[in-house]
């Protein structure tokens, strides 16, 4: 119901917001960056957004994109999946290795040179469920911008550095197919199903989990066979772009720029760390970096799985291993919060 208002009450906003986004990603395209769509739009929007201050996305459109994530990882499950998981014991330990690394090591920099309170620290640190990370600060009332700015500026910088670095090694390859097949709507409509039970039933991240696991398991039965339209993915791309830029333009101007020498050592970290990673564990293993770069990423799970598609990256590996990260983080950091509160 309160969707329902939001949308009502805002539809003027909502659709200059996603015409905005959508110009963006348009213009970008032309640059020939992969995933330009998704740049595109959050440089538009957080350009335009300085000056306007009435753009707005509903939050039932990043429900949609999580739904659309599963449905991509839905598409590529099929019987020679199983051949993955002679891979994914190594690369998920490598994966859990590298998460544990990059939070320690970034709480260390908070701690010790921007003096920050322990359980805002690990809030900026922990690269998973930033839902689950803002209610836990809500039920200890810690204050929430810096964490707000340091998590939505680090998957920006992700998006732009980690599509750039991947095209020096893999060429953008994604089918220009128009094909709306009859098993294509039956996916999109479990899709919303999918998404309303998740919504209904409070399970976060379930829109990308319930509908992959219910797609991976028709598609690879032969039940159903579909692809996805170069048209769609397009379109996701804008709406994660823009959800990212407008988190960005929550931060009023004066506490912007207080909090943009931390934020910025997080997101650049980010980046180098996760590219550093993927390249050695490439040659450790030798495995393809640009699917090790999108599945080590430390935050944006729906943009790296929509992103695979764009690199000819196998979906459902990048989503095992986001999904994997998501279900570990969710479980520890409410455990970890609990005792840095104490102390």
């Amino acid at each position: 119901m309160n969707t329902l208002k939001q949308i009502t009450q805002n539809k003027s906003n909502i659709f200059q917001t996603i015409i905005i986004g959508t110009i963006g990603g348009f213009l970008v395209n032309f640059s020939g960056i992969a995933g330009s769509w998704l740049v595109g739009s959050m440089l538009f929007i957080i350009l335009l957004g300085l000056f306007k201050s009435d753009l707005f996305l509903p939050k039932f459109f990043r429900n949609i994109a999580l739904g659309f994530a599963g449905l991509t990882i839905g598409e590529t499950l099929t019987k020679d999946t199983l051949d993955l998981f002679i891979i994914l014991p190594q690369t998920i330990l490598y994966m859990i290795i590298s998460l544990t690394l990059f939070i320690l090591i970034s709480f260390y920099f908070y701690k010790k040179f921007w003096n920050t309170e322990s359980l805002t620290a690990l809030a900026c640190t922990w690269p998973g469920n930033l839902l689950l990370i803002f209610e836990i600060l809500n039920k200890h009332k810690t204050e929430m911008k810096l964490v707000a700015m340091v998590q939505a500026l680090r998957i920006f910088t992700l998006f732009l550095i980690l599509p750039t670095i991947i095209s020096i090694y893999t060429k953008p390859s994604i089918e220009n197919n128009f094909n709306f097949s009859f098993d294509l709507i039956i996916a999109i409509i479990l899709t919303i199903i999918c998404i309303v039970i998740s919504i209904k039933t409070n399970f976060l991240g379930g829109e990308l989990i319930l509908t992959a696991f219910l797609l991976g398991f028709l598609n690879s039965n032969g039940i159903i066979e579909f692809s996805i339209p170069k048209i769609l993915n397009n379109f996701f791309q804008i709406i994660l772009g823009t959800f990212i830029a407008l988190e960005i333009l929550k931060c009023d101007r004066k506490f912007f720029f207080h909090s943009l020498k931390p934020s910025l050592f997080s997101a650049l970290f980010a980046g180098v760390f996760t590219i550093t990673t993927a390249f050695l564990v490439s040659k450790m293993i030798n495995y393809p970096f640009s699917a090790l770069a999108l599945s080590f990423a430390p935050g944006g799970a729906e943009a790296m799985i929509i992103l695979s598609v764009v690199f000819d990256v196998d979906p459902s590996f990048v989503g095992i291993h986001h999904t994997l990260r998501l279900l570990i983080l969710t479980i520890l950091f409410p455990i970890i919060a609990k005792q840095l509160s104490k102390k």
